[in-house]
């Protein structure tokens, strides 16, 4: 497996949950002020 593109993804995945988990935590402060 070509490392390069493993880590491109691995970033990509953490981008992502940190988006998730920011977007979580907006709706749950939007949801319960």
């Amino acid at each position: 497996m070509d490392l390069n593109m493993y880590n491109k993804k691995k970033k990509l995945r953490e981008c992502a949950l940190t988006f998730v988990f920011f977007g979580f935590s907006k709706q749950k402060m939007a949801f319960f002020p």
